[in-house]
């Protein structure tokens, strides 16, 4: 039921790299938001390595593991808000990762405080 949102970062990355890789293909100059796609990537890379690696997030119910993951929500969201007002190519699926980036963070962050 909750897969969607594990699964749509990973596309709407996807989709980003791959309209950022093709713009490098037409002749007209457009910026490319480098950093912020980076930076998004290696954020849903850590989470997805934290999965089969569960000591990347550090111990259960502890401080660092809350840090981590509010730092990853904090990060994505102010992406999510950078990226908004820069005129960049596939800045819109950029922001649509970020935000599914931070519902996921916000989804981890809940089963982690639960369970």
């Amino acid at each position: 039921m909750y897969g969607w949102i594990f699964a749509a970062p990973i596309i709407l990355l996807l989709m980003t790299w791959v309209r950022v890789i093709w713009s490098r293909n037409i002749d007209e100059t457009v910026k490319v938001s480098w950093i912020p796609l980076i930076v998004a990537t290696a954020s849903e890379l850590y989470l997805w390595l934290s999965v089969p690696f569960h000591w990347l997030m550090g111990p259960d119910y502890s401080r660092l593991r809350y840090d981590l993951i509010f730092s990853n929500l904090t990060l994505v969201l102010i992406i999510a808000v950078v990226i908004c007002f820069r005129k960049s190519i596939a800045r819109w699926w950029l922001f649509a990762a970020c935000l599914s980036l931070a519902l996921q963070w916000i989804f981890v962050g809940a089963i982690s405080s639960v369970v």
